[in-house]
């Protein structure tokens, strides 16, 4: 049984100062298995990986840390970060350049052993600079948490020095 599939998701934002913005829009996201790419290349004909399509997987959007598969993008991340176990299984949560466009606010990297338990995750948060800033995020009492300074611009209204609260559940 296949382990990709498509998501549907509510995104919601709200901000209090400088003055109170909210809202919330429906959206899908893909969850892709990176070991069956190859596979859903082949029986989706608008999905394609570092080719254009209407849905296009593009491993420059993720981990800008040399020319390499998205795999051993996301182990050289990992090791960086001083994760030292190579993960069996990898799944990732995203959403796909849309006729070669990008709008990938977050990205999820599921890290998976070889029994199929959850090792760590990575999420990748993105700015409308097209910038794309990669966190570890730990297994901690069977969710993935982790709070950690941010170091980096997202939002006009969010000061630089403030933090990310990453707290979610296994897909």
């Amino acid at each position: 049984m296949k382990a990709s599939c498509l998501y549907e998701c509510q995104v919601f934002h709200r901000r209090f100062l400088p003055k109170d913005h909210q809202f919330q829009y429906r959206i899908f996201l893909f969850h892709l298995d990176l070991d069956e790419l190859p596979e859903l290349v082949r029986s989706v004909p608008i999905f394609s990986v570092d080719e254009p399509n209407v849905y296009s997987l593009r491993g420059e959007d993720y981990f800008r840390l040399k020319q390499a598969p998205l795999r051993e993008n996301l182990c050289l991340f990992l090791e960086s970060e001083g994760f030292r176990e190579v993960p069996a299984r990898i799944r990732l949560l995203t959403l796909p350049r849309l006729l070669g466009y990008t709008f990938n606010p977050v990205s999820i990297f599921f890290c998976y052993d070889a029994e199929n338990r959850p090792l760590t995750s990575v999420i990748q948060v993105g700015n409308t600079f097209g910038e794309g800033k990669p966190y570890l995020v730990p297994v901690e009492d069977g969710r993935f948490h982790v709070r950690i300074p941010k170091h980096f611009y997202v939002s006009p209204f969010s000061d630089l020095d403030l933090e990310f609260d990453f707290l979610f559940d296994f897909p």
